[in-house]
Formats: structure tokens, C-alpha cells, sequence
């Protein structure tokens, strides 16, 4: 069971002890034990930047004529400065892997140290830091034992017994309130790591989605996933088609998710689908970036 903090409460009222002590451990009655199970206090994060940013999904539920046309439109790449661009069939496109490139194309100069972070550094929940006083120790202490209040629900929900967590609830719950009531007025409870502010993301939305009227292809490099690659849409398009044509592994099916899951379940192959699946492995191209010029490997990916 996980019970996940906010911000840097965690650390100033030593709660990993307090939810770990003999007391709070003897307070769970021996023959519940095994059904509260171990306990891990965290840290909550949001999604990993790559994880909300990559947008590679949109291009694989595209139709082969919808791609085809993609891929012959104008791009706009002659607008764009040339150190970020590579030759591709011998015409310049945007195809970088360069976090400059967020400072340059998207004028948010703060965007660039969070993209340096890697694909897999996960901000924090977007909260303000706190300083303690006779105003603000009852909205900390409500954060805090919340999640803790939550994970004794789930506790009691596993064990089948009501209130059966009450103990233990009341013994860490009196520590708890001790523990703060003992940090010092001023003290400021932070927020975990960076948070992205609503015009960082705005700004990322809108270059992803609209930059050059088509906006930009957002992938990982191939070998090195935190690494982030940004691509013209129009170069993209091509060689997925391309690899579509010509690689034999994979090809465009004109069923729906539901009957693709249908079908795959009816053939036993030994691994069902939940039907109620909502993120089917998608098509998706990783660049390999040490290739002159550069080149796509196209994989199966359950990534969103």
C-alpha cells in the first residue's frame, strides 16, 4: 500500500517513522497483518514529461490516406532556423533532439531546464509552498492525513471488518498531529520538484499541436528513451508509410479497437485483453539519431 505526500511534510515531521513505530505496528490487530500488508510512504508525482508530451498515438490512429496526405502537404521547415534541422530526401525538415529547440520555437525559456530533466523526470502536483502558521496548520494537517485516513479505508476494505484500522488510525493520527504541532511557525513546506505552470503548458500544447499550422511530432530517440525528439510531422508521416510499405512487420488493419481486441481474444493466443482496455499497443516510430542522416525504428508501443 502506498500512502503518497504532496510536499516536504513528508521530511519535516518524520512521518516514515511515525507510520512505521512498534506503536502503530502493534496497534494492527496480529491476524490483520498480512491483509493491511507492507506499507510504503511516497512522494506523489505527476505523469513523466514524455508521458504528456509523446504524441506519436494521434499519427497511428490515422488512415493510410490521411497519412498520404500529410506527408505531401507543406510543412513550413524553411521557417526554422537551420541548426535544428536535417536533410531528408534532400530538402531540409525540423528533426532534433537539441532541448535548445523548446527555448528557440516556443519563446518559454524555463521549458528548456524541465526537457533537460529527461523524458522519464515526473513533476510535482502543481501546488504553491506553504509557510506554516496558526492559519495554515490545519489545511497541512488535513493533506496529510488524508491519504493516511485513505489507505486505513482500504486497509479495513481487504480485512472485511468495519473499523477494524480505528487503532491504528487513532495512534498515527495523534503522532502525526504532535509531529507538526511541533515544527515552528515559518517553516515552509515546499512543493516536490518543478512544478510546470499553466503557461509552460500552454505553450507546450500549442507548439506540439499547432506550431507551423501542423504542429510537431513529439517522440523518444531510439536506444536512449529519455530523450526527447521533435520531428516535422510531414518527414514523420513519410516514413511511417514507407516502413508500412516496404518492412512487412506491421500493417494498416481497417478494424475498430473493440473488434481488434475481439478478434485477438477469439484466437486464444494464450494472452487476453480486458476488453475494457483502453490503451491498445499502437504503432510508433523512436529515431536513431546516431545515423547520418537520422532514421526511424518503428516498434509496437503501449505507451499513451
Amino acid at each position: 500500500m502506498i500512502i503518497p505526500f504532496h510536499n516536504t511534510v513528508l521530511d519535516k515531521a518524520d512521518l516514515n517513522r511515525i507510520l512505521h513505530s512498534d506503536e502503530a505496528q502493534q496497534a494492527i490487530a496480529p491476524d490483520h497483518r498480512a491483509q493491511v500488508g507492507d506499507l510504503l510512504v511516497a512522494y506523489k508525482y505527476d505523469d513523466p514529461i514524455g508521458r504528456m508530451w509523446r504524441n506519436t498515438k494521434r499519427y497511428a490512429f490515422m488512415s493510410s490516406t490521411e497519412l498520404d496526405r500529410l506527408r505531401t502537404e507543406p510543412c513550413g521547415c524553411c521557417n526554422i532556423a537551420g541548426r535544428y534541422k536535417s536533410s531528408y530526401q534532400g530538402q531540409q525538415h525540423l528533426l532534433t533532439s537539441d532541448p535548445h529547440i523548446l527555448c528557440s520555437l516556443t519563446d518559454t525559456g524555463n521549458l528548456e531546464q524541465v526537457c533537460s530533466m529527461g523524458a522519464k523526470y515526473r513533476p510535482t502536483v502543481n501546488s504553491a509552498a506553504v509557510y506554516l502558521d496558526a492559519s495554515s496548520r490545519a489545511q497541512v494537517l488535513h493533506d496529510v492525513t488524508a491519504p493516511i485516513r485513505h489507505f486505513a479505508h482500504q486497509a479495513e476494505a481487504r480485512i472485511g471488518t468495519f473499523n477494524s484500522m480505528q487503532p491504528w488510525l487513532t495512534q498515527v493520527l495523534s503522532r502525526v498531529e504532535q509531529a507538526l504541532d511541533a515544527i515552528p511557525d515559518g517553516t515552509c513546506i515546499r512543493p516536490l520538484g518543478r512544478c510546470l505552470t499553466h503557461m509552460l503548458t500552454i505553450a507546450m500544447k500549442r507548439f506540439l499541436t499547432s506550431y507551423q499550422g501542423r504542429g510537431v511530432v513529439c517522440t523518444s530517440v531510439d536506444k536512449a528513451e529519455t530523450t526527447l525528439l521533435f520531428m516535422c510531422p510531414r518527414v514523420y508521416a513519410d516514413m511511417l508509410l514507407h516502413d508500412l510499405e516496404t518492412g512487412g512487420t506491421y500493417q494498416i488493419s481497417p478494424l475498430t479497437q473493440g473488434t481488434l481486441l475481439h478478434v485477438h481474444n477469439s484466437r486464444h493466443y494464450g494472452i487476453p485483453v480486458d476488453p475494457k482496455c483502453q490503451s491498445m499497443p499502437h504503432y510508433v516510430g523512436t529515431g536513431k539519431m546516431h545515423k547520418d542522416p537520422p532514421e526511424m525504428r518503428f516498434i509496437s508501443s503501449v505507451a499513451p
